[in-house]
């Protein structure tokens, strides 16, 4: 016994879906992906970024890099329990950490990386202790 399963249409009567011009993003649910941070400098993350937020990531790298003290990524992901692929996306620039993530690691290495805000709206990194 044969059994035929439906095919897809094909040709002239294969329906095309155009984008709707008064919806903005394909999957009404998805948001548009931000450039990665390391985007909005020429050198991550050694010269400062033209935006603002990147450039407190920025300052939130040198200031992890400098709490871990030259250790693997994998090691301090370990120790703060955070997943090492997310910690290496954050301090290559190629991911904007969530809230959670940088809480994770400031308690897990007992320090403070998030920069200070300065009364301009400039970031600026926290003074070592």
């Amino acid at each position: 016994m044969t059994v035929e399963l439906p095919r897809r249409p094909t040709g002239p009567a294969r329906r095309t879906v155009r984008p709707d011009p008064r919806r903005p993003y394909a999957d009404p649910m998805a948001a548009p992906r931000r450039p990665a941070p390391k985007t909005y400098t020429t050198s991550w993350p050694d010269k400062h970024a033209t935006d603002p937020a990147a450039d407190a990531i920025r300052l939130t790298v040198l200031a992890l890099l400098a709490a871990t003290k030259g250790r693997s990524i994998r090691d301090v992901a370990r120790e703060v329990g955070v997943n090492h692929g997310s910690l290496a996306r954050l301090v290559s620039g190629d991911a904007w950490p969530d809230a959670r993530t940088i809480a994770l690691i400031e308690s897990g290495l007992k320090q403070s990386i998030w920069p200070l805000t300065r009364p301009s709206g400039t970031h600026t990194q926290r003074p070592n202790k």
